[in-house]
């Protein structure tokens, strides 16, 4: 996530970012090689420290889980170099058989849902665990709502380029005139 020097978002949007990095790599394929980076080492200390607060031990098996699934992506990248930028953040085909058309709506609603169950599943059976996916799903909803702000920026910047582009080229092609 692109991220503006002296912006005091950047903390909050780092700790949303890395929650939801330990739980959509489970549910989505095609990530780029780099990606989650950064964000998935802070989603791991999200997940040592949920431990050593709530002493729910069962959720140290997610450290070695996303670790060797991240390994294997990367050696599936040296494998078979894919055409997705490096930093994609997946396809979401656990929440696309739910059956969400739309790869945004799968994102927005579809995969907090699926973590959202798994939660309540797990709280119902009285383990503590399942707070860390409710509230992942809060995150991971948060998080796609960030992603999407950011792209529609991006095009906007894009888009004014653009258009100071043509604006400069006319006031160069008048002064040679």
């Amino acid at each position: 996530m692109e991220q503006k020097k002296g912006n005091s978002w950047n903390v909050v949007v780092w700790v949303i970012h890395g929650w939801a990095a330990t739980i959509y790599p489970f549910m989505r394929k095609n990530i780029g090689r780099r990606h989650p980076g950064i964000a998935g080492l802070i989603g791991m200390g999200w997940v040592i420290l949920w431990v050593s607060y709530t002493r729910a031990g069962g959720l140290l098996w997610l450290i070695p889980l996303y670790i060797a699934g991240q390994v294997l992506h990367l050696i599936g990248c040296a494998r078979k170099p894919s055409e997705v930028h490096s930093h994609y953040y997946g396809d979401p085909v656990l929440a696309m058989t739910l059956g969400f058309k739309d790869p945004r709506a799968a994102r927005r609603f579809g995969e907090p849902l699926i973590a959202f169950a798994v939660g309540m599943g797990l709280i119902l059976y009285g383990y503590q665990e399942g707070k860390y996916f409710v509230f992942g799903a809060v995150a991971l909803i948060v998080n796609q709502s960030l992603i999407d702000m950011q792209e529609r920026r991006r095009v906007d910047d894009m888009r004014d380029g653009m258009i100071e582009g043509r604006y400069f080229l006319g006031r160069a092609r008048e002064r040679r005139a």
